[in-house]
Parts: structure tokens; sequence; C-alpha cells
């Protein structure tokens, strides 16, 4: 295990019982959806896997598409499958910087990272993109290219750039942060509303509900605090479910590992810590949610909308945490991840055959 403090594939820890009071609701169509879109991407994924259907079914099965279905229950019936159909590329563009031969090889990662680059930008200017093999590439172009078509061209702009950002960001996460280092639990959470694709997934929001909240956003400070702090939540809960697989592999982006290694907390310190300020969070978004929606901005039928999906957010990225298999092995059942004991084991990544 690579420079985890006091961690091994064997160590022991309690998962707290994070509640949440959010309301937590469902896309009606959601097992439509799911089943759509495994359809449309499989060959995408295969093609990916260098031709294993097999291991494009077990990335089909962390069920990333039910994590748009809980995080955006309102989506506009017009723009379902065409949202939903975005889940498995972002997370491949994800995934594709830790695969082999790319994690660590800071040539390769700049390499990959330029030719997503390239191919954002003959996706907005609708150009052709001369790089066919680009596997990973076509997915999210394909995918996203359709949505932007539904959206605002302001929104449609910002998504783009949110997309470019993230990937800008993946140089240092996929390079070990030897060059920038992250040493402080502000700077991590600063980093990470990035390159955890939180200002993309945000943007989301707005698609999923035909609205465009651009100019609000710029100039109201509380609703882009609302905005931060569900991405902020999403950031900590995913640390919090993904951390025994990210520190048996090494991997170091994790408040968990943060609060380890610069605070010198101890394993079960660390993850309480991190379970007191998921719920913090909450509350202060229900807070800044509250003040809204009394104030003039309150009045706004689209403000209102987003601050309820918003809410949707905390709970159904928390729900799709405690079930997925890409946090939680290919063993795991239908059952969530209950609180209480469990063990640090190795987890197999979505390139491990």
């Amino acid at each position: 295990m690579n420079d985890s403090p006091g961690v091994t594939p064997r160590t022991r820890f309690i998962l707290p019982d994070v509640r949440i009071r959010l309301p937590f609701e469902q896309h009606p169509r959601t097992a439509e959806l799911e089943e759509q879109c495994a359809r449309w991407v499989h060959p995408y994924l295969t093609e990916y896997f260098d031709g294993s259907p097999l291991l494009a079914d077990r990335y089909i099965r962390q069920r990333i598409v039910l994590w748009g279905c809980v995080c955006y229950p309102h989506t506009k019936d017009d723009r379902a499958l065409t949202l939903v159909n975005t889940m498995l590329p972002l997370t491949l563009t994800d995934d594709s910087f830790s695969r082999p031969g790319i994690q660590g090889s800071p040539d390769a990662v700049i390499r990959l990272r330029d030719r997503y680059l390239t191919t954002i930008d003959h996706a907005e200017n609708g150009t052709p993109d001369p790089d066919t093999a680009f596997t990973a590439g076509r997915a999210l172009r394909e995918s996203i290219t359709p949505l932007t078509r539904q959206i605002t061209a302001p929104l449609a702009q910002r998504l783009w750039n949110s997309l470019r950002e993230v990937i800008g960001t993946a140089v240092t996460e996929a390079t070990g942060h030897n060059q920038d280092p992250v040493t402080d639990f502000a700077t991590y959470l600063t980093r990470r509303r990035a390159n955890l694709y939180g200002y993309v997934v945000a943007d989301l929001t707005e698609c999923a509900l035909d609205i465009d909240l651009t100019r609000p956003l710029a100039t109201n400070p509380e609703l882009a605090l609302a905005r931060d702090l569900a991405i902020d939540h999403m950031i900590l809960v995913n640390d919090l479910y993904s951390f025994a697989k990210e520190l048996s592999s090494g991997e170091t982006m994790n408040a968990i590992w943060i609060f380890m290694r610069y605070e010198n907390l101890p394993l079960q310190q660390a993850i309480d810590q991190l379970a007191r300020l998921i719920t913090d969070v909450e509350s202060r978004f229900t807070t800044t949610r509250d003040t809204l929606l009394d104030s003039p901005a309150g009045h706004d039928p689209d403000i209102r909308a987003y601050l309820r999906e918003l809410g949707h957010f905390f709970s159904g990225n928390l729900h799709f945490s405690r079930l997925s298999a890409r946090f939680h092995g290919d063993d795991l059942t239908e059952n969530p991840i209950a609180p209480g004991t469990h063990t640090v084991r190795t987890i197999p990544t979505a390139h491990d055959t």
C-alpha cells in the first residue's frame, strides 16, 4: 500500500451510519433508462476494453446510470435518455487516466489530456475529429453533443469548459501530485470540486431541468454556495465509501488520507471526522437553501427547482455510494453496504482482469 499510513489490506474499521434528512427520489424510468443506456454504450466499452464484452458488462454493472437517475430524479422526459447516456462516458473519461501505461507516466497523461481537449474543441465547434481511434473520446463527444443541442448556448459553453477544467487537472491527479502536492483539507476540497467532476455534474442539474442559471450563479453568492455545498457533500460521501478501495491501491486523493497524513489522525478518527463533516455540510446546505427560498431569488421557479434537485443530489449520491460495485467490488450484492465493522481489502479496478 503506497504511503497510506497504518493501513493494510487487513485493517479493520467501523463504517459510520451516515444519516440524511434530505428526501430521496428516483426517476420513474430508471430501469428502462439503465437498459437503454447499456445497449448504447456497450459497443464503446467493448472497443475500449480491447474487444472484451465481459469487461464491458462488468463496467456497466457499476450502475453509474443509476447515479444519474437518483441525483436528477426530475429530469425532463425529452432529455432523460440523452442525459443518462453521458454518465458512463464521463466515468470512462476519468478512469482512462488510470489505465495501465497511462497512470504514473507524465508524458502519457499529457498526451491523453491533449487528445481529450482536442476532441472537446472539435465537438464544441462541430468539426470532425480526425482521431477516430480514440474510443473514450468518441464516446464522450457522442454523448455530450446531443445534450448540448437541448440546452442554451451559455449553459453548453459552461459544460464544455467544466469538462476542459476537469481534464486539465488530470495531469496532477494521474501522476501522483508530485509537482503540486495537497497538504491540507481546504486545498484538497477546492481541488476536488474540479477533478471529481463537481462542476460538470452541477451543470448537468441545469441540463436535466431545462433551465439556465448562468447569470444567477455568477451574481448570487448564496446560490453558488448551495451548489458548492452539494459538490462538497458528493466529494466527502464518495471519500467515505471509496477510501478502502483507494487506500488499498495506493491512491491518496481522499479526505481520510489527508486527515491521517497531515493531521496525524488514526484511521478510525479520520473516518469519524469525515462522517461529522458530511452531516455538517448537509446542515449548511439546508440553511443556505432556506435563506435563498426566503429571499427575492426564491420567487424564481427555476431557482426553486434547482435547489430541490440539489437536495436530491445529496440523498441520491449517498444511496449510490452505498451499493455500487465501483466502490465495494464485484461481489457486492444488491443490498447496500451496511454500517459496522469492515476490513480493508484489495478491490479490482476497471482495468483489472
